[in-house]
């Protein structure tokens, strides 16, 4: 009689205490790289080995694809037959493991389970409706048992069954283990995300926290991030600026201090020329440097008011950051012998350098306004937010109430050196 020999991966101890809690419906939150993939393929392997039919339910069907190939080469000593058609495994034993993606409508109507994966549930769109109407009914020929994998996402359809171990704790049974409950990934890895991460960020994808998800791109944005420190005009500063004429054309006024980044006033304008508005920063730049406007000045043009300001010493922007489509709006800066560049950047990315100067995963806020931004203060607090009132890491928010906060994005993608 021929022996085979199955080797399953070995669970961490956190994993292990999962295991040996499990009641008959389980939901895990844990942060990324804890093993919960690897905690699904054991528990599933465990009832197919045993000769029951098993599902694995995926968000994406690109998801789906990734799993079953890595339980495929898992069970390939033990495989009967593999279906790619039919994303379907038959073991030896005479257990059979179907693999669905959630994207489709009325999957699995037919088949019935003794357990079901469901991994990264918390991504799976009207997951309570594709519990209760499309996989819960396969468990009941066979009182199968359930398996809920993944990182929080809010308040969403994840976080309703995560509360059903406190309704019916005779059934469920609910864990949260953060990242570094994995033994395997090093303390140094989680302190290196922590920095580079915004706060909420890491409290969700490190910490496994649920946290309230307002809309807001920016919504660390507090108090504590405002203030009215001055400028220290002996020191350099900059512009990040965002053109239009319809819509406001912004410059904000930005300087490096010693503890981060001071935004420290601004212009918002509509339906001004470019080079009007370069003259009320000239104008803007005089105030705080305390000098008097020379007789002429309206008459003046930009290239002459800022020959006046080097020559009485004003202190004028050392760098006007603008996008790459702004190619007037530069040439006007260069006229006015302010040095201008463009850049270009994924939205996504510049705002998660903005997230991260306003709160880090240290809980530092390296970012600071003063209060007379009311601008930039009233988008970032209020108004800047994502389509549906969601959070969604991957979709850019809608391209309303802005102007400011890109302004503030440009610059710190191209100039905070956080990229």
């Amino acid at each position: 009689m021929t022996t085979l020999t199955l080797t399953l991966p070995n669970l961490h101890p956190a994993q292990r205490k999962i295991v040996n809690g499990a009641l008959r419906f389980n939901v895990l939150a844990c942060g990324r790289r804890f093993g919960k993939d690897v905690l699904g393929q054991d528990v599933l392997m465990d009832a197919a080995i045993g000769g029951d039919p098993v599902g694995w339910f995926a968000p994406t069907y690109r998801m789906l694809i990734d799993n079953m190939r890595d339980i495929t080469r898992m069970c390939r000593d033990i495989t009967a037959n593999v279906s790619k058609v039919e994303h379907r495994i038959e073991l030896i034993t005479g257990g059979v493991i179907d693999f669905w993606s959630l994207d489709v409508a009325d999957v699995a109507r037919g088949r019935h389970y003794a357990r079901v994966v469901i991994n990264e549930a918390a991504m799976v769109r009207n997951l309570l409706d594709s519990w209760t109407r499309v996989i819960r009914p396969t468990l009941a020929d066979l009182s199968g048992d359930a398996w809920f994998l993944s990182t929080p996402r809010g308040y969403n359809d994840f976080h309703a069954l995560y509360a059903m171990a406190d309704e019916r704790p005779q059934e469920w049974r609910s864990w949260r283990f953060p990242t570094s409950d994995n033994p395997h990934i090093p303390p140094k890895e989680i302190e290196a995300m922590r920095a580079e991460m915004d706060a909420v960020s890491y409290a969700q994808e490190i910490l496994a926290e649920f946290r309230s998800i307002t809309g807001l791109v920016y919504q660390d944005f507090s108090d504590d991030n405002l203030t009215d420190a001055e400028p220290d005009m002996t020191l350099p500063f900059e512009l990040g600026c965002d053109d239009g004429y319809i819509d406001p054309r912004v410059f904000l006024l930005i300087q490096r201090t010693p503890t981060g980044i001071l935004i420290f006033d601004e212009i918002a304008q509509t339906k001004r020329l470019d080079e009007e508005t370069i003259r009320d920063l000239l104008e803007m730049c005089a105030r705080y440097s305390k000098h008097d406007l020379p007789e002429g000045w309206p008459t003046m043009t930009n290239m002459a008011r800022s020959a006046w300001a080097h020559s009485v010493g004003v202190k004028l922007p050392e760098l006007a950051v603008c996008g790459t489509e702004s190619v007037q709006l530069m040439r006007r800066f260069r006229e006015a012998n302010i040095p201008a560049r463009g850049g270009t950047h994924l939205i996504l990315e510049g705002i998660k350098v903005m997230r991260q100067l306003i709160l880090d995963g240290n809980g530092v806020r390296a970012l600071k306004v003063n209060r007379r931004c009311k601008t930039l203060v009233s988008e970032l607090v209020n108004g800047y937010r994502f389509p549906d009132g969601g959070r969604r890491d991957n979709e850019k928010p809608e391209d309303l109430n802005n102007h400011a906060a890109d302004a503030a994005r440009m610059w710190c993608w191209m100039r905070s050196g956080r990229r």
